[in-house]
């Protein structure tokens, strides 16, 4: 699965389960002040109670520095699902878009250093690697 694919069926179902959201597509291209690495979706559900920062990869992909700086300061946040997310995480990520799971179970540490995950061994568990580990 590509990014882009993951980003489409994403989004889809974001507008499907009445999320805001946004995505800045090459934001590395564009005009900003700031910060380089903005999260690709950023997305509120207010009945929930809760944001997602998700940062997309497709396969083979990885996140740059400033992607998970991002990720990292935005997790401590509370109501706040940042992470980055992969092909693997696909269901899982829908399943929180649509409400039929918490948010909360996605999040771990990493089975190797105890850091932050950034690629799911299995996403039913939260069990993953960090972005030092993640093969």
């Amino acid at each position: 699965m590509t990014e882009d694919e993951l980003l489409i069926g994403l989004t889809q179902a974001l507008e499907l389960a009445g999320w805001r959201w946004s995505h800045h597509r090459r934001s590395d291209l564009a005009q900003m002040m700031g910060d380089p690495g903005l999260p690709d979706i950023i997305a509120t559900n207010e009945a929930r109670g809760l944001v997602l920062a998700w940062e997309l990869k497709g396969n083979g992909g990885r996140p740059t520095g400033d992607q998970l700086a991002w990720i990292r300061g935005l997790e401590t946040a509370p109501g706040v699902d940042a992470r980055v997310i992969w092909p693997a995480d696909y269901d899982r990520a829908l399943s929180v878009i649509l409400g039929t799971v918490d948010a909360a179970p996605m999040a771990s540490s990493c089975v190797v250093c105890g850091g932050p995950v950034t690629r799911y061994l299995d996403p039913s568990t939260g069990r993953g690697l960090c972005a030092v580990h993640n093969p």
